[in-house]
């Protein structure tokens, strides 16, 4: 187990060093924001539990690699609850071939180098699952209610970490239907309280309103009509809710049938070599460049696919399990040099170089939160120039902070298949200013313009956006208002 812990804090060590990105910025700003502002108003689909960490993180140090320490902390505790919650629930040897699994997955290493709660609601969901499991299994031993305190106590700090540690609470109900649902009043009434206390001191007006108005709608709608599908962010919501109610439906009930004699029909090699397969695929999604929106769900509840492959593995091939723990190493170690984080770090410093102190800088409201962290760090020195933000939401309108005629205007702003706020400049921009320049990175684009000197002769052909293009304006700000934009 040691040498997975090991694995599990030495393989994010590539990570650690990059540029931070723009959630990263994110997490940053809200840790920033006044201790009421985070436990009253926030405005942000995740609750305000990992920025009140990280508010007493920063508190001591507020470099890239010092940030994103709990991070990698978390990976680490989640691999060793790994281990700890396979020996319980399964036999030594399975929970050592899965921390060894987990600890080598390329996604645990890439999120406990970011500066994200995505690795803490694994590891507390590891916790809370382990919790449970200890109530179900131990239901006529004595202790019982002081194990029911822990477990509810768990729930309620786990909501407020993150709100994706229902996926690991929706495995354990499922657990407990394999295991044949016992004492279901007691259990049931366990969850219910746990859940209704957690959403009562987590789930402010803010909070509903910043989940209802998220970015997972928006993304599957700009995929769908790359797809040639018709399909509204509206729509995709609906679509989402419907097809998480059904998934969750579909597992309950499968794990029902389970319990009452399905799994005497199973093939146990048939199930083992699902299992596995689903590990392998989740191998190469990882290796992909991007879609992280997808895989920083999958990341929760990888600790429990690394658990059944584990189980299957020693069961059947203990040299199988070193060969795929063996490959997830191999592609973590190949992995920073394809997956490298937005470069924001070295654009900033570059636009801070700049001495023009009659050059003006818009910047897109979403990219404020990590454009101001590095404008403000002592690298930056102290910037000549003025900036603004540049609210994609009040378009047509246009910041007041405007160079003179003749003078340089710099956009930054963040670019990807959702987000492309250039194509919805209003006409009255594209004939005001000239572009001098376009910087394209991953992941964002800087460009220079002109402003204009008096009126121009020739007029410049307007670039009219698509409805698809204006979807990027619902994408949720950091620097929103919730409820009044």
């Amino acid at each position: 187990m040691m040498g997975a812990l090991w694995l599990a804090v030495g393989l994010p060590l590539g990570y650690l060093g990059q540029s931070l990105w723009l959630d990263e910025g994110t997490s940053i700003w809200f840790a920033r924001q006044p201790l009421h502002v985070l436990l009253t108003s926030l405005c942000d689909p995740h609750p305000p539990g990992y920025y009140l960490l990280l508010k007493g993180w920063s508190s001591l140090g507020a470099g890239e690699v010092w940030l994103r320490l709990p991070s990698l902390a978390a990976a680490g505790l989640a691999v060793s609850l790994t281990y700890r919650l396979g020996q319980a629930s399964l036999d030594r040897h399975s929970g050592r071939l899965a921390s060894l699994l987990l600890a080598t997955h390329p996604l645990q290493s890439w999120y406990a180098a970011e500066a994200r709660m995505y690795t803490w609601a694994q590891a507390w969901g590891l916790l809370v699952f382990w919790l449970g499991w200890r109530v179900i299994s131990r239901s006529n031993q004595p202790g019982g209610p002081l194990r029911a305190g822990l477990y509810g106590l768990a729930v309620l700090i786990g909501l407020g970490l993150d709100y994706t540690i229902l996926l690991p609470l929706g495995l354990l109900q499922m657990a407990w239907l394999a295991r044949g649902g016992p004492q279901p009043r007691r259990w049931l009434g366990l969850q219910a309280a746990a859940l209704l206390t957690g959403g009562l001191v987590w789930l402010k007006p803010e909070q509903w309103w910043a989940l209802q108005h998220g970015y997972h709608a928006v993304f599957a709608a700009v995929q769908a009509n790359r797809l040639g599908l018709g399909l509204t962010p509206v729509e995709a919501a609906w679509l989402l809710q419907l097809g998480l109610l059904g998934l969750g439906l579909t597992s309950l009930v499968g794990a029902w049938f389970w319990a009452r004699g399905l799994s005497q029909h199973a093939s146990p090699t048939v199930l083992a070599g699902i299992v596995v397969g689903v590990w392998l695929l989740l191998l190469i999604l990882a290796a992909l460049p991007r879609g992280y929106t997808i895989k920083r769900q999958i990341v929760v509840v990888l600790p429990y696919l690394a658990l059944l492959s584990g189980y299957a593995l020693s069961r059947r091939s203990k040299l199988g399990g070193s060969m795929i723990a063996g490959l997830g190493l191999i592609l973590t170690l190949a992995n920073p040099a394809g997956q490298a984080r937005e470069p924001w770090r070295a654009a900033v410093s570059d636009l801070a170089a700049e001495r023009d102190p009659q050059a003006v800088i818009w910047v897109d409201e979403l990219a404020v939160p990590i454009f101001e962290y590095y404008w403000r760090s002592p690298s930056a020195g102290r910037p000549a120039t003025s900036w603004t933000p540049l609210w994609g939401q009040a378009l047509p309108a246009l910041p007041d902070l405007r160079p003179a005629p003749g003078q340089t205007l710099w956009l930054v702003t963040p670019e990807s298949a959702y987000r492309r706020l250039t194509v919805l400049l209003p006409p009255a921009f594209q004939r005001e200013y000239r572009l001098v320049e376009a910087r394209r990175e991953v992941g964002l684009g800087i460009y220079r313009y002109q402003r204009r000197p008096g009126s121009w002769p020739d007029e410049p052909a307007v670039t009219e956006a698509s409805p698809v293009d204006r979807w990027g304006l619902l994408l949720p700000s950091p620097l929103a208002q919730c409820g009044t934009n």
